[in-house]
């Protein structure tokens, strides 16, 4: 994707994640309301995957 529409996304999901609409949309839905930077996320999905690798081998289905 171009930085220009990368940007775009970012600004305005920063920007929406902020309103009144959208902490009660979250609320509704159960929805955690965090916003996270590109690198924050990168880390934030890096640790999740490690943790579910974890919880699959303990179980007995992760293919290796």
């Amino acid at each position: 994707m171009p930085e220009e529409a990368l940007n775009f996304w970012r600004n305005n999901l920063k920007k929406m994640v902020k309103t009144d609409q959208w902490n009660q949309i979250a609320k509704n839905n159960g929805w955690n309301k965090a916003f996270m930077e590109p690198d924050e996320f990168s880390d934030f999905l890096k640790n999740a995957n490690e943790d579910y690798k974890g919880i699959l081998s303990d179980i007995g289905m992760l293919a290796e």
